[in-house]
């Protein structure tokens, strides 16, 4: 029985290395720790593995630098030992851990980076002028006020933020004849991608007020579509993304009021 836990357990250990790696965006990961001196992953809980030539004891202690956070001592059996899965709390964008690991045979020190996961799919718009100020909804989204005369002389960029206030990208504006192109990119060191872009034009204050409403009429159409919008006065845009990217790697963008569109507001209400 016993000969046939230890495959079981060595089997269900190489199962899940397999899936998991050293750097998986699950909840669980499991490493080697003959194989790894640092580690770096999104998993909120992590398990180390080792292989034990006879059975003896076993002491895990994992330190954030301050002090212990998980600590265990057993008597473990031959072959290959699997620790239980350890909770590292995530402090900030990243923390770092230590684990120290002794067995009878050899002691390994294993550095961890404990950092955000990848965030999928997240609502993404053009920074500019707040939505809720618009029409009274509680959104942090915002549309983009553009002088058409200023974007048919020169494309006009702006930042592209997720997630309330994580600026992953930027949006250019640019004219062809009548009709407004925006073309989106995500910064490179995001590793990110762009899996849904639309955007709406308003030109009168009434249809900027519905924009993000069920009640807006104003037709959708896709970055690379475009949307007629004349040369003159201005539009209100917005821009609705969803954006998969590393938040560790983005800057944080509080203020997502452009200067000027105050001033483009009270020209849009005015019919300038």
């Amino acid at each position: 029985m016993r000969a046939l836990r230890t495959i079981l357990i060595a089997a269900l250990a190489m199962l899940l290395l397999s899936v998991c790696g050293t750097a998986g965006a699950s909840e669980f990961c499991l490493f080697r720790a003959e194989e790894e001196t640092d580690v770096t992953t999104a998993c909120s809980y992590v398990a180390v593995a080792v292989e034990l030539a006879a059975p003896g004891e076993v002491s895990i202690t994992v330190a954030d630098g301050e002090s212990a956070v998980y600590q265990r001592v057993w008597q473990a059996h031959a072959g290959l030992v699997t620790s239980d899965y350890i909770y590292l709390p995530l402090n900030g964008g990243t923390t770092r851990y230590l684990m120290y690991l002794a067995t009878p045979e050899k002691e390994y020190t294993i550095g961890i980076t404990r950092v955000q996961p990848r965030l999928k799919q997240n609502a993404a718009c053009t920074a500019g002028y707040p939505l809720a100020w618009l029409n009274g909804a509680h959104t942090w989204a915002t549309v983009t006020l553009l002088d058409l005369e200023e974007v048919a002389r020169e494309p006009v960029t702006v930042p592209l933020y997720a997630s309330v206030y994580l600026e992953v990208g930027q949006v250019t504006f640019s004219l062809e004849g009548d009709v407004l192109h925006a073309e989106a990119m995500l910064y490179e060191e995001l590793s990110g991608q762009i899996e849904q872009a639309a955007f709406s034009a308003a030109l009168t204050a009434a249809e900027a007020e519905l924009l993000g409403t069920d009640r807006s009429s104003v037709p959708r159409a896709t970055l690379e579509e475009g949307v007629r919008v004349g040369r003159q006065g201005v539009a209100a845009v917005y821009v609705e993304a969803l954006v998969s990217f590393d938040p560790a790697a983005c800057e944080e963008l509080w203020n997502t009021t452009l200067d000027g569109q105050e001033d483009l507001w009270r020209r849009l209400r005015a019919g300038e």
